[in-house]
């Protein structure tokens, strides 16, 4: 028998759950194909060549245009993911992320899990970003994410995202400073749009 490992498959789309997503993440499905399963709606569609060719044309313009940033000011554009506890906790989360925001030439940026608000915003000020993701277990988010989220707006972070679904917090969290949400089935080609802009690439 061959002992050839197959590649991962992304998971059902009808049965799709956040967890489901950073899991297959995690095990190298990557967030390409995710975003293209699961764009707009996140209703299961069927992909024929040339359908996949126009979901995939909105990421190479985002690609190109990192890749003139990277030409002009020598480095791509930077996010700062705010990671809190053991990698236990976010790996697989982080995967994801990480997959999503390549997928628009964005690099990802993270250290250790942090404690609290002071020890984001002193990562936060050596990363480079404008931007940064709160990555946080949901019994931990409930607790952190207000109050990291407050810290680096008055910092002066220009966006402040969660990798969550937007959820029955949204209202606090928002009124402490979180703008949006990273999640499967959010749109991504605006999402990445945006945060190129925030982060000097401009309007793509």
């Amino acid at each position: 028998m061959s002992s050839a490992k197959h590649p991962p498959r992304p998971p059902d789309a009808s049965t799709l759950t956040f967890e489901a997503a950073v899991t297959a993440a995690g095990e190298g499905v990557s967030a390409r194909e995710l975003v293209e399963m699961f764009a707009g709606d996140g209703q299961p569609e069927l992909i024929t060549a040339a359908a996949a060719g126009r979901e995939a044309r909105p990421f190479e313009e985002l690609r190109d245009a990192s890749d003139r940033h990277l030409k002009r000011v020598g480095v791509r554009p930077r996010v700062f993911l705010a990671v809190v506890g053991p990698p236990s906790e976010y790996r697989r989360t982080t995967a994801f992320v990480t997959n999503l925001l390549a997928t628009g030439g964005i690099t990802a940026i993270h250290g250790p899990g942090v404690e609290g608000p002071e020890d984001t915003v002193e990562a936060f000020a050596s990363g480079g970003s404008r931007t940064a993701v709160i990555v946080a277990a949901p019994e931990r988010a409930v607790e952190v994410v207000p109050l990291m989220a407050e810290a680096l707006k008055e910092w002066g972070t220009r966006r402040v995202l969660v990798a969550a679904r937007p959820n029955e917090s949204q209202s606090a969290w928002r009124t402490a400073g979180v703008d949006g949400y990273i999640y499967p089935g959010c749109d991504a080609v605006a999402l990445l749009g945006d945060i190129l802009e925030i982060e000097g690439v401009g309007r793509v």
